[in-house]
């Protein structure tokens, strides 16, 4: 029902105003709207109160959509009354974010879930990512993701690929890859891993696999890491960035191959 205006004439005793009775109807009329819709039709509900500034609904059931205000990460949205910097809030467009003390703790957007300061659990259930993108006997360029961190990359060596880490970013510290050699790389073409951009810088400890600590080179001569022509089943590498200056990564490589992999 649409809100009913008591019609008040034009001047006091025109007679052109709503009678005592239609008056009286049209009051009754709205209250009883209201009624209905925040009570029980003849009484308000007991789950509803109000002061100047909120108003208390105790077990309320919503149907449809409630909108709220974005909020901010001191100001949240949703927030409980004696803790107000604490809660949930929009931080950004198709974002949801968690604050508690005033400071923005985790953030959920199309890309994944954000998580500032520490991460703690009881219990981790999961497998490792395996990348097959190199295991194919067609040769193959692609770049390694930040996401595909912690992946063992398996390759297929009878064609030239190319393994490229993720584009220079100060966030890229830690992320680590393990790669292995499935198939033996042809005898006329390589496999390479490479740091993007002109100044990367591989510190590699290569081994001949299956040999001794006597064979042992160190190198940090370039950003390319190659398994050379005939390097055999199973030879393999361990990579993890050790900086990133948003320019520039260093990358530490323990590499068992053989022959032995190369760095240039």
């Amino acid at each position: 029902m649409a809100y009913q205006e008591i019609g008040l004439g034009t001047t006091e005793g025109d007679g052109t105003g709503d009678s005592i009775r239609d008056g009286g109807d049209k009051v009754n009329d709205n209250f009883v709207e209201i009624y209905t819709l925040l009570g029980t039709g003849t009484a308000l509900s007991s789950g509803i109160s109000a002061t100047a500034s909120v108003v208390t609904l105790a077990s309320p059931t919503i149907t449809g959509v409630a909108s709220f205000a974005d909020g901010s990460a001191s100001a949240p949205s949703f927030t409980n009354s004696g803790d107000t910097n604490t809660g949930i809030y929009f931080s950004a467009a198709d974002t949801v974010a968690v604050t508690t003390g005033g400071t923005l703790r985790t953030t959920v957007d199309s890309t994944g879930l954000d998580v500032t300061g520490a991460l703690t659990a009881t219990s981790v259930a999961g497998r490792k990512l395996i990348d097959t993108s190199w295991n194919t006997s067609s040769a193959h360029t692609d770049t390694l993701t930040v996401e595909q961190s912690g992946a063992t990359v398996l390759v297929h060596g009878t064609a030239a690929n190319v393994i490229n880490l993720p584009a220079a970013a100060t966030t890229n510290v830690g992320l680590t890859y393990e790669i292995i050699i499935l198939t033996a790389v042809g005898g006329s073409v390589t496999t390479t891993v490479v740091i993007p951009g002109s100044g990367g810088q591989f510190v590699g400890a290569l081994s001949l696999a299956g040999g001794t600590a006597a064979n042992a080179v160190f190198d940090v001569a370039g950003d390319t890491l190659t398994f050379v022509a005939n390097t055999v089943i199973g030879s393999r590498a361990r990579i993890t960035c050790l900086s990133d200056d948003g320019t520039d990564g260093v990358y530490q490589v323990e590499c068992l191959a053989s022959p032995i992999a190369t760095i240039a």
